[in-house]
């Protein structure tokens, strides 16, 4: 426990099942309170923890002179209680108490109580493909075998034991070099907001990907270590904006899920993190509905199955999260005020997405109030947003964020828009990196009559007939959030140069 706030933290975010099995294990047979549940009680009846209030309330009793060791205390004993709630819960927790529990009667001398518990964990750890289990429980047996009472079980269970040994090191082998290259390049795409300039990063997934395990599917030998493989494959084809190699992967990754349904629990971090990305690479490339119902479905599922109450806010959170973007990116405004109220509402929880994904939830959170001409609000998520990533935001979003900055800023200042507003514009634009077709059409189009407004003359053709040709590219593009942005807001200012010439 780092501080006292860490304390008030873990205890607010108990259900009642784990409050209630906390008391139990501190009271054992006594029904009457003790330090640990007086010193609990008055902490959780802090909505905002105060350390001052709390001394106050408890200076009657004898451990207030020892509070923080008393604190300290209690927070171990939550811990010692929420390992207890879930080592029922998560096959990894079972295989650890089970673990502990052939310690325990090894060292009372019961080798074959202990054997019949390692037979069991075995199991397990071997059903739900879990190697680096598996190789625990092969070492307690190496530990066990010459105790056992019956020469020929230990003479069979030696030679079994040199061969499942073999075949587990082999795989754990190849798993443990499939984690080395997948933590260095997860690393990168989950922490660096900015993946899409290329140098650093393009250097170190050429390193990843000329490994000779990525060079063949067939090196990816256990359910795991082929997990891992796909994965890198995927983040690698994303990287380098190769959106079809990444659809592929995506697709083969949830597919080979769906083949071992079982174990979605058991590599439960693994599932949800590549189920994430694969719903975030959707909706960022549209017209893809029903595979994205499918991945909702998925969501829904997980959320279903949570171990707490708290959990299952977090993947709510997600949910909520997914659809809202969805609905943003296909310009459907009719069905988003409902997903952005709740998730405005619950927004703290934005913590549970990795930082990239923060940025991005923010982004469209940003842009949905510009497109409504919230102003005001635009610019406070503008604002969080700097506060988060600053400069190093990707180009693509760092672009439209600039953009709605400098909108924003004649709209709340109430500037006159002249034509050197649109060369400050395009300016900012290519500093970032290359206007795309659809901002340089739109750019275009309305350079011309801000120009002739100021030279005070008349523009002699209807202003779709200068653009007809421009106005065709763009109608191909009628949901891009740029084409959106600058709809919204320079629609207005042709209109209003069309009607000085009326």
């Amino acid at each position: 426990m780092k501080s006292p706030q860490d304390l008030h933290t873990i205890i607010k975010s108990l259900s009642k099942s784990e409050k209630r099995l906390f008391k139990l294990q501190v009271s054992g047979s006594q029904k009457s309170e003790n330090n640990y549940t007086i010193l609990f009680d008055a902490i959780d009846a802090q909505n905002e923890y105060d350390e001052h209030k709390l001394l106050q309330k408890l200076h009657k009793h004898n451990f207030s002179k020892q509070i923080s060791r008393t604190k300290f205390l209690l927070y171990e004993q939550i811990l010692k209680a929420l390992r207890h709630f879930y080592s029922t819960k998560v096959e990894c927790a079972k295989l650890d108490s089970l673990l502990h529990s052939i310690d325990v009667l090894f060292y009372k001398a019961l080798y074959t109580q202990a054997y019949k518990i390692l037979k069991r964990g075995k199991k397990i750890a071997t059903v739900n493909q879990l190697t680096s289990w598996q190789q625990k429980f092969l070492e307690k047996e190496k530990q066990l075998l010459p105790f056992l009472e019956n020469h020929k079980t230990i003479q069979i269970a030696s030679k079994q034991l040199l061969e499942d040994s073999e075949q587990v090191f082999q795989k754990l082998h190849t798993e443990n070099s499939y984690r080395s290259l997948h933590t260095k390049v997860r690393a990168h795409y989950d922490t660096l907001i900015n993946f899409h300039r290329p140098n650093k990063v393009n250097a170190l997934f050429n390193e990843v990907m000329d490994s000779s395990l990525m060079k063949d599917e067939k090196y990816a030998s256990s359910f795991y270590s082929k997990v891992l493989f796909m994965e890198v494959a995927f983040l690698n084809a994303h990287i380098r904006s190769d959106f079809f190699g990444a659809a592929k992967w995506g697709e083969k990754i949830f597919e080979y899920w769906q083949e071992y349904p079982l174990l979605k629990t058991v590599f439960k971090f693994d599932f949800n993190r590549q189920l994430r990305d694969l719903t975030f690479f959707k909706i960022a490339h549209k017209n893809l509905d029903i595979t994205l119902a499918d991945l909702l479905k998925e969501w829904n599922t997980i959320k279903e199955n949570a171990l707490s109450k708290v959990e299952a806010q977090k993947y709510q959170f997600e949910i909520d999260v997914v659809e809202f973007i969805h609905q943003v990116n296909m310009g459907n405004y009719s069905k988003i005020d409902n997903k952005l109220s709740n998730i405005k509402a619950n927004l703290s929880l934005v913590k549970v997405l990795p930082f990239h994904l923060r940025i991005l939830v923010l982004y469209h959170i940003a842009v949905c109030h510009f497109l409504k001409k919230e102003y005001t609000e635009t610019w406070s998520i503008i604002k969080r947003i700097d506060e988060l990533g600053g400069d190093q935001l990707d180009t693509h979003t760092l672009k439209y964020i600039r953009l709605m900055e400098l909108i924003i800023r004649y709209e709340l200042e109430d500037h006159v828009f002249k034509y050197k507003d649109i060369q400050n514009i395009k300016l900012q634009f290519n500093s970032l990196g290359t206007l795309g077709k659809v901002d340089e059409i739109i750019l275009e189009l309305i350079k011309e009559p801000i120009k002739k407004s100021e030279e005070n003359s008349k523009i002699q053709v209807p202003i779709n007939n200068i653009f007809i040709d421009k106005l065709y590219v763009l109608k191909q593009h009628p949901n891009s959030i740029s084409h959106q942005i600058f709809q919204i807001w320079i629609n207005d200012k042709i209109r209003a140069e069309r009607k000085k010439y009326a």
